[in-house]
């Protein structure tokens, strides 16, 4: 709906891995020997379909798609697959990926759901730091056709409070902008408190303001500035 979308990097913290090399078979699938994703987004995702797993008893879903470079995004776009050049995908940064279920049993195949057994994925996705990166309804904001199968890591803190506002990553990146280290939002997780708050990018080095004594993370937010995510207890 007229969005301009943000220009997409990899980031310097991101790994690439080949998920086929890490994946946990028993579990859940991914449709080729190539797709990588990010290391911690591979170590989340094995997590949560484990978890999934022991849930349902269902081992058909696959990973279909991941980290697509600038000469792959261009590829798709001169082709019509995909309506974003190289340079503005989400799949550049390598925690992005889209989900297919493949039954054994011979019933149909197609892109993810959350209906039925599927459903346990998408309610506990957040718990493990997931999100539906286009949700529905959400298309103003996203400049993406809204769809249930593609999912991004961002983060446990994160992804839970975007679950519990309703909020697309679009939405929340905006929100934790109006936020500082004096009046940061704060989300509880499993009895854990987290900070998180914004720090605007300087024209040199950034000061980022950060409590003592704290584990804290800073990430880039690919426009201007940085958002610092602070375990509080």
């Amino acid at each position: 709906a007229g969005l301009s979308r943000r220009r997409v990097f990899l980031s310097e913290d991101t790994e690439l891995q080949t998920l086929y090399d890490h994946i946990q078979t028993e579990y859940y699938s991914v449709s080729d020997y190539v797709t990588q994703l990010d290391s911690k987004t591979i170590e989340q995702l094995n997590s949560l379909m484990g978890d999934f797993y022991q849930a349902t008893n269902c081992d058909y879903l696959t990973v279909i798609g991941g980290y697509r470079t600038l000469e792959e995004q261009n590829d798709r776009y001169n082709n019509g697959y995909s309506k974003f050049k190289g340079g503005y995908s989400d799949y550049h940064t390598g925690r992005s990926f889209d989900i297919g279920v493949f039954p054994k049993n011979g019933q149909s195949s197609g892109y993810y759901t959350p209906t039925g057994d599927y459903s346990w994925f998408d309610e506990h996705a957040a718990d493990y730091g997931f999100i539906v990166r286009f949700p529905e309804g959400k298309e103003q904001y996203t400049g993406e056709e809204g769809r249930t199968h593609t999912y991004r890591y961002v983060g446990v803190p994160h992804a839970v409070y975007m679950k519990q506002s309703g909020l697309c990553l679009e939405e929340y990146i905006d929100e934790v902008k109006t936020h500082n280290s004096e009046d940061p939002i704060t989300v509880t997780v499993d009895s854990k408190l987290y900070s998180i708050y914004y720090e605007p990018a300087s024209a040199g080095d950034t000061v980022v303001t950060v409590p003592s004594n704290k584990t804290y993370t800073v990430s880039g937010n690919n426009v201007d500035g940085f958002i610092i995510t602070v375990e509080m207890n």
